[in-house]
């Protein structure tokens, strides 16, 4: 999976990939979820663990943690260097 994927859950939920990190070899997400109705981005927001499984790839949402946190900080640097980039 790659950032600004269109990814549908197996409850039917989709999300757009907003952004991704690698800790420890193993990719993480943000994504926004998108209404099925409007098709318009929510103000739902999570975090996924890709995980590939006999050349299958899931992803599992991560549940409230320190480690959560810390990639969401990741995250948010990923994004504070973008907005560096585009003041140059």
């Amino acid at each position: 999976m790659e950032k600004d994927m269109l990814v549908t859950l197996d409850d039917n939920t989709n999300y757009v990939l907003l952004d991704d990190t690698i800790i420890d070899d193993n990719k993480y997400f943000f994504a926004v979820r998108i209404d099925n109705e409007t098709k318009n981005p929510t103000n739902e927001y999570e975090v996924f663990e890709e995980e590939i499984e006999n050349d299958d790839t899931y992803l599992s949402a991560l549940e409230e943690s320190e480690f959560k946190q810390a990639v969401m900080l990741d995250f948010l640097n990923n994004y504070m260097n973008s907005i560096d980039e585009e003041s140059i």
